[in-house]
Parts: C-alpha cells; sequence; structure tokens
C-alpha cells in the first residue's frame, strides 16, 4: 500500500474553535434579528464572502457580521478592553456593510459601509475597537467609531 491509498481525516475541531463559531452564530442571529425589527428579511449566505443577505422591498444588502466576546483576556484590566475585528479583502469586496458585535454587552454594533473602511496593503481592513469603563458601564473610547456605533439607519441609505 502507498500513501496515496491513506484517507485523511478531518482536523480535530478545538474547544476554542468550537466556541469561536458558537459566538460567531450568536453575533450573526442578532443582526438577522435586528435587521427584522426593521422590517428587513434577513437570511444566512453559506456560500461565503459575506454573512447575511437581507431584502426589504426591491432593495438587496449583503452583510458581512464579526464578533467579539468582551470577556477579558488575562493581559487586560478589568477598566480597559480592546477587540480588534480583521475583515479579509474578499468579505470587503462582496459585502455592503460590516457590522461588528460585542457579546454581551446590549444593543451594541458598530456598523460600516465596506467601501469606507480603510485597507491593509493585502486588501483587507481592520476595526479597533477600545473600551473604558467600570463593571457593565463599557462604553466605546474611540470618538471616529461613535457615529458609527447602533446606527442601523445606515443600512438604508445604501
Amino acid at each position: 500500500m502507498g500513501k496515496k491509498n491513506l484517507i485523511k481525516l478531518p482536523k480535530k475541531r478545538t474547544k476554542r474553535s468550537i466556541g469561536s463559531t458558537l459566538v460567531g452564530n450568536i453575533g450573526e442571529d442578532i443582526v438577522a434579528y435586528e435587521l427584522f425589527l426593521r422590517d428587513w428579511m434577513p437570511t444566512r449566505n453559506y456560500l461565503g464572502g459575506f454573512d447575511i443577505l437581507a431584502i426589504k422591498q426591491e432593495e438587496i444588502i449583503k452583510i458581512e457580521v464579526k464578533t467579539r466576546t468582551l470577556k477579558r483576556k488575562p493581559t487586560e484590566t478589568e477598566d480597559r478592553l480592546r477587540r480588534n475585528f480583521t475583515i479579509s479583502k474578499n468579505e470587503l469586496e462582496q459585502s455592503d456593510f460590516v457590522i461588528c458585535i460585542i457579546y454581551p454587552l446590549p444593543n451594541w454594533a458598530l456598523i460600516f459601509k465596506s467601501k469606507d473602511i480603510s485597507r491593509n496593503k493585502d486588501g483587507g481592513g481592520m476595526v479597533f475597537a477600545k473600551f473604558n469603563g467600570e463593571g457593565d458601564k463599557n462604553f466605546l473610547e474611540e470618538q471616529k467609531y461613535k457615529n458609527n456605533l447602533n446606527n442601523w439607519d445606515l443600512l438604508d441609505k445604501k
């Protein structure tokens, strides 16, 4: 028997990758729910490039959702949190909007038009969110993001 007859088994999923998948699904569900409340008909896209396709009357939008948890990392202090959202070149090119969610902060989302996110050399983009606060009173520190916070009306102004 040669090597060509061996069957490759899928890699074992780690606890971290399963947790990341669950957090990502929660973020997509939050966005789908918020869209539904605003008369959009959201559906998941399993083909890649973006996460949610939403239809409202004759308008169609494609949304990429990025989700991070608020859970502190060992290197962070309770009153200073930072989360990075990395968006690939393909995701930026395929989607109309990028929505960044911090779970479990209630009613918290950064909403961007994909074309407005600054690009890296590889064509991808990043959003950095810094938080300041005590206990449950977290707030976004970056002034440039304040206009994008919970601005769900932006989706109606494609």
